[in-house]
C-alpha cells in the first residue's frame, strides 16, 4: 500500500489501484500482456515505467500494427486485465 494511506480510510477503488500500482512498480522491465476496454484493446510489450498511475509500455504487438515498436501511456484504471510474464508461464512470441 502506498505511503501515507491508512486502509481504514480508503475506498475499494483506492485499495485496488494501490495494489495494481505496486505490482506494476515491481515488474518494470518485464514483458506483459494487457487488455483494455477502449481501443487499442490488447497489447503485448514491456513495461518501461509506472508514473502517477500511468503505465508506459513499449509495444511489441497490438491489434494496431502502426503502434508496434512504440511506447504507449495507459492509465491503470483503463486496464481491464494484465499479466506479467514469469519463468513458469511465458507469453508466446507472435510474429505476423
Amino acid at each position: 500500500m502506498q505511503k501515507g494511506m491508512e486502509a481504514s480510510n480508503l475506498t475499494m477503488n483506492e485499495i485496488r489501484r494501490s495494489g495494481v500500482v505496486e505490482q506494476f512498480r515491481a515488474n518494470i522491465g518485464t514483458r506483459m500482456l494487457l487488455f483494455m476496454e477502449t481501443y487499442p484493446f490488447f497489447i503485448v510489450g514491456t513495461l518501461e515505467r509506472e508514473e502517477s498511475g500511468f503505465a508506459y509500455v513499449r509495444i511489441e504487438l497490438s491489434n494496431i500494427t502502426e503502434l508496434d515498436n512504440s511506447i504507449i501511456r495507459v492509465h491503470i484504471d483503463e486496464i481491464q486485465v494484465f499479466y506479467f510474464e514469469s519463468e513458469g508461464v511465458q507469453i508466446p512470441s507472435i510474429q505476423l
